[in-house]
């Protein structure tokens, strides 16, 4: 947010609701708050034109969860920034822009992330799970990647909007990877 604008709570909504979760309740969220701000040494970590984290954040977030589950689960890798190729485009478009009808009037910065020696995880048979009815993104609802021949262990992940970009990464260090989009 520009400096121009006055915060009213030193805290965001996220950061509130991961504080109260830890002092009243035995779910314990991941926090990526510190790693989004740290992460901005390597430029934009959300859209401009969107609400959601461009494909840098969504790696910096996806790695967070990752160091969390390798402290439980030492086999799963922790992904290095320094073996990715970072490519970078100019779009028009976005959910932001969408609302206020002016897709073409303003452009947004568009980051590929691409593991050097490629994508060990890749695109598998979905199992078939049932759509939700309503929801408004059925071809969105179910992906399975699958890193072949491998002895790494399984996850399944219920995300919402945010998953699309975050889910690519964590596949990396599955052996099986399941990403239900949930309404």
């Amino acid at each position: 947010m520009p400096v121009s604008l006055f915060r009213l709570n030193k805290q965001s909504w996220g950061e509130q609701l991961i504080e109260y979760l830890n002092k009243n309740s035995t779910v314990k969220p991941i926090n990526v708050y510190n790693t989004m701000r740290h992460s901005k040494q390597y430029g934009l970590m959300y859209y401009k034109l969107d609400n959601h984290w461009n494909k840098k954040g969504a790696f910096f977030a996806a790695n967070e969860v990752l160091k969390r589950i390798n402290r439980d689960i030492p086999t799963v890798n922790i992904l290095s920034y320094s073996n990715f190729i970072v490519k970078d485009s100019i779009s028009r478009g976005g959910n932001i822009a969408s609302m206020l009808s002016n897709t073409q009037l303003f452009t947004d910065s568009i980051f590929e992330l691409t593991p050097k020696n490629g994508f060990k995880s890749a695109d598998y048979q979905k199992v078939g799970y049932a759509v939700v009815p309503g929801f408004p993104y059925p071809w969105e609802y179910e992906f399975v990647r699958e890193i072949p021949n491998s002895n790494k262990p399984k996850i399944l992940i219920i995300s919402d909007s945010f998953g699309g970009n975050f889910y690519p990464y964590i596949s990396e260090s599955f052996s099986r990877s399941v990403k239900i989009f949930d309404s």
